[in-house]
């Protein structure tokens, strides 16, 4: 458990802005964080979130789902430069 906390506590994922800016320009690669950025969806809460059984491209489903890489991420440096 304690290497799970460690990872929890040093991720550094993109801001909601940045994950949205990557989205814009195509980026496509699997993560297991995501921001969902809708209040009205019932039971769930909007925000950053983890799924730890689905390491998946969050890009790919609705618009308002953004996948939350890290920002020490060699790709993602070099779309947010």
């Amino acid at each position: 458990m304690k290497n799970t906390m460690e990872y929890f506590q040093n991720y550094n994922p993109v801001t909601l802005e940045e994950a949205k800016k990557l989205k814009a320009l195509g980026y496509s690669e699997k993560c297991y964080w995501y921001y969902l950025d809708r209040e009205d969806i019932p039971h769930v809460s909007a925000g950053l979130k983890y799924c730890d059984d689905h390491f998946i491209n969050h890009n790919e489903f609705d618009d308002f789902v953004y996948s939350a890489p890290s920002k020490s991420d060699p790709v993602v440096i070099g779309l947010l430069e």
